[in-house]
């Protein structure tokens, strides 16, 4: 340094000075309180904190490895640093729409101006939230019968995510299951169609199902997402015919029980009865004029095994007669009877002429000369008391 004069001294010590200082910049960026970004937003302020030994100018750029598509704001600021005094850098990022979920590596590259200090590099480790939508929210299956697969419907994913998920059933599906997708489904930043298919258990039991799929990605970030699902199981038409005609015989056989307890017997014998429901029963016996043998006297019915007779058919003297009469099995009130109907002449029953009369046993049957009895065990008839009749 040459002045002999000392003349220039003072401005001579200030150009010695920062010859002899050493430039040196600290920055620190906590990281540990940084949460997850939505994609499409902008962050709050990232402070850096920073002190430089000597005044000095800083650039702030941003290094993307990955492409991510994030960026600074504002971008290339440059920041003027106070010597011996902390500054900080406020940092804002901008995350575009389409940014991929996850974890970012990004870097905070410090350059300094016109100081002999190689840029300082700061990690910036980002997580970007996942995005999991999936559409319809409700989707409708159709009608499907038993024992076979539903029309293919299709359900649209969009993520910020890559990886595989599952697609499950849950809520009330019973006896329905996803034919397809048959394997893990393939996730990419985007749009995915998924087609799906419902296998339908061979069961009889039908109706409607309301039940909801529930699509879960194997990447922890992302939750899973559902969406409701709607469908009718049918029956074949020739499966409902031989289930009611099953449930028929069920309820036919529980009331032949109820009634073999309520009458007492057995069903062959409730049968032998309602085959013989509508035939004769009992006897007649010819008191006038007695016939020449002893073994048409009486005359069975019940080995008739008919349900009406005309009285001419039996009784030879009635056929020579200007008269004539039929007998005829009646049901009332769930009880049988026998009823005695004029078909010509005049009739009587107990000396009282009739048109018909029911019978009972031990009533006597008159036309013209010839005198019946008509026999019926455990049938008498009613007493005066009960009946409101008098008889003679």
């Amino acid at each position: 340094m040459r002045d002999p004069g000392g003349v220039q001294l003072n401005k001579l010590a200030q150009n010695i000075r920062p010859v002899l200082i050493t430039a040196k910049l600290d920055v620190n960026l906590p990281t540990a309180n940084l949460q997850p970004v939505l994609p499409g937003t902008t962050t709050e302020p990232l402070n850096i904190n920073s002190i430089s030994n000597a005044n000095a100018k800083v650039s702030l750029q941003l290094e993307d490895p990955q492409q991510s598509g994030i960026r600074l704001i504002p971008p290339d600021r440059t920041i003027n640093l106070v010597a011996n005094q902390a500054t900080v850098i406020p940092v804002r990022l901008q995350i575009p729409a389409e940014a991929k979920g996850g974890a970012s590596s990004l870097r905070l590259v410090l350059t300094i101006a016109d100081q002999a200090i190689a840029p300082i590099t700061i990690d910036l480790p980002l997580t970007i939230q996942s995005k999991l939508q999936i559409q319809p929210t409700r989707i409708d299956f159709g009608s499907t019968e038993v024992g076979k697969t539903t029309e293919i419907q299709n359900l649209v994913v969009r993520t910020n995510i890559s990886g595989t998920a599952s697609l499950q059933l849950q809520g009330n599906s019973k006896d329905v299951s996803i034919a397809e997708p048959s394997a893990a489904i393939s996730l990419q930043p985007g749009e995915t169609k998924i087609p799906v298919q419902l296998q339908v258990a061979d069961s009889n039991f039908a109706g409607d199902r309301t039940f909801t799929l529930v699509l879960t990605p194997d990447n922890s970030i992302a939750s899973p997402v559902s969406t409701e699902a709607h469908l009718h199981i049918l029956i074949p038409l020739g499966r409902k015919i031989v289930i009611w005609l099953l449930l028929g015989l069920l309820i036919l056989l529980i009331t032949l029980i109820v009634v073999c307890l309520i009458q007492r017997k057995t069903p062959l014998e409730l049968a032998e009865d309602f085959r013989t429901r509508k035939r004769l029963e009992g006897a007649l016996v010819v008191l006038e004029p007695l016939p020449q043998s002893s073994q048409d006297e009486e005359i069975s019915l019940t080995h008739l095994q008919k349900g009406r007779v005309c009285l001419s058919d039996l009784i030879p003297a009635i056929a020579a007669t200007n008269s004539d009469a039929e007998l005829v099995t009646v049901w009332r009130a769930g009880k049988k009877n026998i009823d005695l109907r004029c078909l010509k002449g005049v009739i009587f029953v107990n000396t009282k002429k009739i048109n018909t009369d029911e019978l009972y046993d031990e009533d006597i049957i008159e036309i013209d000369n010839v005198k019946l009895q008509f026999n019926w065990i455990e049938h008498q008839r009613p007493s005066e008391s009960s009946s409101g009749q008098t008889n003679f």
